[in-house]
């Protein structure tokens, strides 16, 4: 379906009319994201750019194209989003993106989740802890390896003998060898303008918060008067770092 260039254009003013939040736009083609920002009116300083990424193939499809825009459009960041996460990936170091997300399947309406083997996982985690980038782990989705749960179910077996188990959602969890990985980008060096003395500068430290601001969040944004230094700044983190937790808490419950 094609999206009205005004309609973007007037999400891209919103965007900079609450420019002390970041906002995450993850799009599956990213061979179209200079062409529509420009059209637009050029991409908001607070944005930042993502992809999905479910196998080797649309890695090498996307993420050359991902560092384009990047180069083009001056993100605040980019992040590639490996979720549903469906084969194994190596990610180039000139392509890796600044946050890498991952994930397994789960079932939506008739479509049941495609197991990922837990390797994969690990596998992205060491890619992004060589390259010094932050590493999220949203879930494992419906399936674990069988070396985590005891019991029986479905059982699904990769061509290496790797075995992993449908116990749904809930129960697969979120952690990769017990370890639960929260890592998201530190804004230290980048444009997130806070206000003070009714100037725009730019803080010392923000937090990017990785979801979609509801209206009443846009709401308080418009009225809040940032103050970049002091127990207000650090109270405004805080508060990003405790709607970070709820955003993820309520993707998994």
């Amino acid at each position: 379906m094609e999206i009205n260039t005004q309609w973007r254009a007037d999400a891209f003013e919103v965007m900079r009319r609450t420019s002390n939040l970041v906002y995450l736009l993850l799009t599956k083609r990213p061979q179209n994201i200079v062409k529509l920002a420009d059209a637009a009116g050029g991409l908001p300083k607070n944005a930042a750019l993502g992809t999905t990424v479910e196998d080797q193939k649309r890695a090498d499809a996307n993420l050359p194209a991902l560092k384009v825009a990047k180069i083009e459009t001056s993100p605040l960041f980019t992040f590639g989003s490996f979720e549903p996460l469906l084969g194994p990936i190596i990610i180039p170091p000139a392509f890796m993106p600044d946050w890498v997300i991952t994930g397994g399947e789960t079932d939506q309406g008739g479509h049941k989740a495609r197991p990922t083997k837990p390797d994969w996982f690990r596998s992205l985690r060491d890619q992004a802890a060589k390259s010094n980038v932050p590493f999220h782990h949203k879930q494992n989705g419906e399936w674990v390896s069988v070396s985590e749960v005891a019991g029986v179910g479905i059982h699904f077996q990769f061509e290496d003998g790797a075995t992993v188990r449908r116990i749904g959602k809930k129960l697969s969890g979120r952690t990769i060898d017990g370890v639960t990985h929260d890592a998201f980008p530190i804004l230290s060096s980048l444009s997130l303008p806070c206000k003070e003395n009714g100037e725009t500068v730019t803080p010392s430290q923000q937090m990017a918060v990785p979801h979609d601001p509801t209206e009443a969040m846009i709401d308080a944004a418009l009225r809040v008067d940032w103050e970049c230094d002091g127990d207000e700044r650090a109270a405004a983190i805080n508060v990003w770092h405790a709607m970070y937790a709820a955003a993820t808490e309520a993707d998994n419950a």
